[in-house]
């Protein structure tokens, strides 16, 4: 289970959609929401990916990939998709973090 944070107040749970034969992309389902969404939010998959500022720069790629966030489960787990734009972050729900020690500010 994984957890979308505004600092430390929980705003929904994802679960894990295993890789199918048709795809090998792990996606994520919503399984509760208990708080405001991120302003333009669509889903919890195209709200990581823009969160990823390494898109539109090949050596940024380069590098997120040798650090094993080549996919949103890596992504996570190395950054927890917490940018300097706003307060929302992600964790697993075995992680006791809180909003004062992934915070880039």
């Amino acid at each position: 289970m994984y957890y979308l944070m505004n600092k430390n107040s929980l705003v929904a749970a994802f679960e894990k959609k295993p890789a199918t034969a048709f795809s090998d992309t792990v996606l994520f389902n919503e399984a509760e929401r208990k708080g405001k969404l991120p302003i333009g939010f669509e889903d919890i998959n195209s709200w990581l990916d823009s969160r990823k500022s390494s898109k539109h720069n090949a050596h940024l790629q380069k590098l997120m990939r040798q650090m094993g966030c080549d996919d949103n489960e890596g992504f996570i787990r190395t950054t927890h998709a917490a940018t300097i734009n706003d307060t929302f972050w992600m964790k697993t729900d075995k992680e006791t973090l809180t909003w004062e020690q992934v915070s880039l500010y």
